[in-house]
């Protein structure tokens, strides 16, 4: 049997996996918001070290860029 699935899964029920792709996953804020205070809090949590450290100890996940802000575009 073979099926799309996460690492941490296969891991946690003693299974095989072979990883076929990865994927990124991005957080888009509009300027207009980049400064509203949840937002803040959102960013602060993202580039935390214990965050990245949490995302680190899980299977099949790394934070090499969890955090960075990749790029800043103005309307």
């Amino acid at each position: 049997d073979a099926a799309l699935g996460l690492r941490v899964i296969a891991e946690a029920h003693d299974l095989d996996f072979v990883p076929l792709a990865e994927a990124r996953c991005d957080l888009v804020v509009p300027v207009d918001l980049s400064d509203h205070p949840t937002v803040r809090i959102v960013l602060d949590v993202l580039q935390s070290i214990h965050l990245r450290r949490e995302i680190d100890a899980l299977a099949g996940y790394a934070s090499t860029a969890t955090g960075h802000i990749i790029a800043e575009l103005n309307a």
